[in-house]
């Protein structure tokens, strides 16, 4: 049973589950910006993006370690160190010009992400039983899309005065290691178990999270990482109206939030099924939208759907693993959903050459996961609860 927590701990856990996804979340619209300042820079199409996603990258690499650290020597002392450097070394682009110092600073807040991530997600296990876990993991959700959609509004208007004056935002890190440790405390440590096979690592459920997890990630950043391409390409030239229309369809995410607290105690692959539907249907909206608000209105559809898959996976993940390996578990998990943000922008990228424009490459994504929808569908998950 998970030790008791209560609101506090609950609202505080909220809070540090939004900085892994500043990078997006504050930076998306900087995207355009970005890729003018740095356009004479060697690949810089490829590169750029990689500002967003790089961090991703080394959650993928380094959240299983973080994972194992976290259940070896303790989830709060690793989660203070990692809030300090993530708030300390997020400001570091302010003081570079050079798009490659700036892709190796972000190498290292990736490394922050990873243990802020895996130890709030093993956190949310420690604290609450399964029931109250997807109550609150509903409850993240739904406060989510409002911040994401001041951090979009606030980092589109930091860049309309210079490329590098988003990253003023990962000062929000600050406040949160405060209130890190003043309310969390170290969950009870179990005595280890007595039977050598329940003290092994799961692997075969690992895996089977893994594979889901993976496709659905793709799908999620597609339309998180290129919001600003999308508003640019259907003829939004201001960063500063391209963060204001992101932070409008972001809002539609708290009714997927309560959607998914209203299906939270149905099996995870019809919640997954429901989201993937909404993600193609509104990819292919994309595609085919000839104006601004038609491509507002589908992106909202997409902004929907990622309040359904993220809870939804995290639930199962935590649900699936003991205490003994939860750390651990949340680590796999964090690694491959964020290997999946980093694949994503290249993928697309392969995929818009192929399909000759940003829309109809996102359209193509749209019809994978109508069809992933109907798949999920089909099978049951082990472990689907």
């Amino acid at each position: 049973m998970p030790q008791a927590a209560g609101a506090r701990q609950g609202a505080t856990l909220i809070l540090l589950s939004m900085l892994p996804i500043l990078a997006i979340a504050g930076l998306v619209a900087v995207l355009p910006v970005l890729l003018d300042v740095f356009r004479d820079t060697p690949h810089a199409e490829l590169l750029v993006p990689m500002v967003l996603t790089l961090p991703s990258l080394c959650v993928a690499l380094f959240s299983s370690l973080a994972g194992a650290i976290a259940d070896r020597w303790g989830r709060r002392p690793l989660l203070l160190l990692a809030l300090a450097g993530f708030s300390l070394l997020g400001l570091a682009p302010l003081l570079f010009s050079s798009l490659e110092a700036v892709l190796a600073s972000r190498v290292v807040v990736g490394l922050a992400e990873a243990s802020i991530l895996t130890c709030t997600n093993t956190l949310w296990g420690d604290y609450f039983p399964d029931d109250a876990r997807r109550r609150w993991l509903g409850y993240q959700q739904m406060s989510g899309p409002v911040s994401n959609a001041l951090l979009a509004a606030a980092g589109g208007a930091l860049a309309a005065h210079h490329w590098a004056a988003p990253f003023w935002l990962y000062l929000l890190g600050l406040p949160a290691l405060l209130l890190a440790y003043v309310f969390l405390h170290e969950p009870e440590r179990a005595a280890p178990p007595v039977r050598q096979d329940t003290a092994r690592f799961p692997w075969a459920t690992a895996g089977r999270i893994a594979i889901v997890t993976l496709g659905v990630s793709v799908v999620f950043f597609i339309l998180a990482i290129q919001q600003g391409r999308v508003f640019a390409a259907k003829g939004v030239s201001s960063p500063a109206l391209s963060g204001q229309l992101i932070m409008l369809v972001s809002l539609a995410a708290i009714a997927g939030a309560a959607c998914f607290n209203a299906l939270r105690n149905r099996p995870i692959r019809l919640q997954l099924a429901l989201g993937l539907a909404c993600y193609g249907t509104s990819y292919v909206g994309i595609w085919l939208a000839g104006s601004v608000p038609a491509t507002a209105a589908a992106s909202a559809l997409g902004q929907f759907a990622s309040s359904i898959v993220l809870p939804a996976l995290i639930a199962w993940t935590l649900a699936s693993f003991a205490p003994l390996h939860r750390g651990r578990g949340a680590g796999v998990w964090g690694a491959v959903f964020f290997a999946g943000q980093f694949v994503s922008a290249p993928l697309l990228t392969g995929i818009e050459h192929l399909a000759a424009g940003l829309s109809p490459a996102i359209g193509c994504v749209g019809i994978a996961a109508l069809a992933a929808a109907f798949t999920t569908l089909c099978f049951h998950l082990k472990d689907d609860k």
